[in-house]
């Protein structure tokens, strides 16, 4: 795995972080996880995110907050956590 400021990630790198997320993804409730992805994946607003799932903006910006707290405490925990 790449190490350092400047290392390069590799194929292998991105894909092992791609399913260290996917797999801290399923750990988060269902209501923050979809607006997670909505907003930091998908790239919607909040007031898209609210839209889209019928909620408030200020739901939708928690329920990220709370996404976002809880998969740097899953992702910090794995074996070799560096996530920040």
């Amino acid at each position: 795995m790449a190490v350092g400021p400047d290392a390069i990630p590799t194929h292998g790198d991105r894909l092992h972080q791609r399913r260290e997320l996917e797999s801290a993804l399923r750990q988060v409730s269902y209501d923050s996880r979809r607006v997670f992805l909505l907003h930091h994946l998908a790239g919607f607003t909040f007031n898209e995110v609210a839209g889209i799932l019928n909620v408030k903006a200020s739901a939708a910006k928690l329920r990220s907050s709370r996404a976002v707290r809880a998969l740097r405490a899953i992702l910090k925990s794995q074996p070799g956590g560096r996530h920040e």
